[in-house]
């Protein structure tokens, strides 16, 4: 329902016009036939698909338009279709049974701009219509776009594998004990790949934001840039401040990119926990147990940014970062990719010296969890085992849940099965939790499921769109499809 159908008397044309360009104006897209149709079968067409497509019918009401032929056979048809038909009266008419029972707005007794008013108060709201994936595709349209690409953010370095030079400051060692896997610091990752990828558009350059991506992964390898920077970290003098109990450390310049490096003391059988980010970007632990110190850029949240989360396995998502989310417009796409147990509350910040108050604190902040956690979120891509393994840890109390079938939304709520996919229920702001079953790094997403209907999330992601995240295929690296998902959900986010 697109548009409002217009049916009027060509002597009536001018004051047609007129509320045609007002309603227009208000942001309701009119159908009005302006050039002469030939009547017969062509006529009968173009007026029956304009109608079925209306979401309402105005009748400019006047002697003229009692007497056309054509009004008549279009208000037949309205009828025919069940289309409301909200008349605005002209003039003095005489009786008719095609409108004696309809409540006409009095255009002819009052200003047009009263009678406008009460004219919007009666339209029923416009719906949007939902785009075809091509067409998101090819919008080509770039408004203040940025990406916030959020990786698994980690690095195997040693403990004990800096000391401080004799001007006081903090420089990694380079002797032959600190070479090797205990000395690593490797760069790269989904995440860094789908930020090149991203900012290697043309008409994107500018607007990315990305998240530089270190971990003993195999990307390296693959990444000329990535070493880099891994190099850079090794060969960077090291300037400290504190905070709390965390160590920052700022590397100087090179080149023209400055990183962070934050050091957390956390005794594991890894050693130390390091990220590395370009400043102004978000980034987060990939390991459990670890308070992240989240940094975020003055001013990002403007219209049409797209977070794209990705990696975040077995991580918590803290409270600082849920915070950070939910202050984002409503008009941004926040997309978690493989969110393991993202959801999970930070403990720590719950103390008391009874123990029956604690556990009521621990509850009421699990709840608040529950709540705010699933708030900001548009769509969460992850494995059916890592959704599983989230729900079961912490949203076991979720109605409805089943691995065979998927609740969706689609005027009234119905369980209807859905091949190698399912869809969890709509939370209260009317959010699509949909995933894949049995998805690992080996394989690339198989869903062969095309809905002629939609799935609906509180920006009306269509079915085929959803599903086409997952169609994408990959020739065995998964930086690839991270970076057609986050593609994809970028441009729906600027194309609506």
């Amino acid at each position: 329902m697109t548009h409002i159908f217009i049916s009027y008397s060509r002597k009536d044309k001018e004051f047609a016009q007129r509320l045609v360009a007002q309603l227009e104006k208000s942001g309701y897209p009119c159908w009005i036939d302006t050039e002469a149709i030939e009547g017969g079968q062509k006529w009968v067409q173009q007026i029956n698909e304009a109608l079925k497509n209306a979401l309402c019918v105005i009748l400019v009401l006047s002697g003229h338009a009692q007497q056309s032929d054509f009004v008549s056979r279009e208000l037949g048809m309205a009828d025919a279709l069940k289309k409301l038909i909200i008349p605005v009266r002209l003039e003095a008419t005489e009786p008719s049974i095609q409108t004696d029972h309809l409540q006409f707005i009095d255009f002819q007794k009052q200003p047009f701009d009263k009678a406008f008013k009460q004219l919007i108060a009666a339209l029923p709201p416009l719906e949007k219509p939902l785009r075809t994936l091509p067409e998101k595709l090819t919008a080509g349209n770039y408004p203040n776009l940025r990406l916030l690409a959020i990786g698994a953010v980690y690095a195997d370095v040693a403990i004990n594998t800096y000391h401080e030079d004799d001007g006081g400051q903090l420089q990694l060692k380079h002797d032959e004990e600190r070479t090797g896997a205990s000395y690593s610091a490797r760069v790269g990752g989904s995440s860094w790949l789908v930020a090149q990828k991203l900012a290697a558009w043309p008409k994107m350059e500018g607007h990315v934001r990305l998240i530089t991506q270190i971990g003993d992964t195999s990307d390296e390898s693959e990444d000329p840039y990535a070493k880099f920077v891994a190099q850079t970290l090794r060969d960077s003098r090291l300037m400290v401040t504190k905070s709390g109990a965390n160590v920052w450390w700022k590397l100087k310049k090179h080149t023209a990119v400055t990183y962070i490096v934050n050091w957390t003391d956390h005794n594991t059988e890894r050693g130390r926990g390091t990220m590395i980010t370009a400043p102004g970007v978000i980034a987060e632990f990939s390991w459990p147990d670890v308070e992240a110190q989240i940094a975020v850029e003055p001013g990002l949240s403007v219209e049409n940014n797209v977070v794209y989360i990705a990696g975040f396995f077995k991580t918590a998502l803290h409270l600082h970062l849920q915070r950070t989310l939910a202050g984002f417009d409503q008009k941004q796409a926040i997309v978690v990719l493989n969110p393991g147990r993202f959801s999970w509350v930070n403990l720590n910040y719950v103390s008391s010296d009874d123990p029956a108050d604690a556990l009521v604190k621990v509850q009421a902040e699990r709840q608040k969890a529950l709540r705010d956690s699933f708030s900001y979120v548009d769509l969460y891509l992850a494995s059916g085992r890592e959704f599983e393994m989230m729900f079961w840890d912490i949203f076991h109390d979720w109605p409805r849940f089943s691995a065979s079938k998927a609740l969706k939304v689609l005027g009234e709520r119905a369980d209807v099965p859905l091949p190698k996919a399912m869809c969890i229920r709509d939370t209260a702001n009317k959010k699509v939790c949909i995933f894949a079953r049995g998805w690992n790094e080996n394989q690339s997403y198989d869903i062969p499921v095309e809905l002629e209907d939609a799935i609906f999330s509180g920006s009306k992601f269509d079915a085929r769109f959803l599903y086409r995240l997952f169609e994408l295929r990959t020739e065995g690296a998964f930086f690839k499809e991270a970076g057609d998902v986050a593609r994809a959900c970028a441009e729906f986010a600027i194309s609506e």
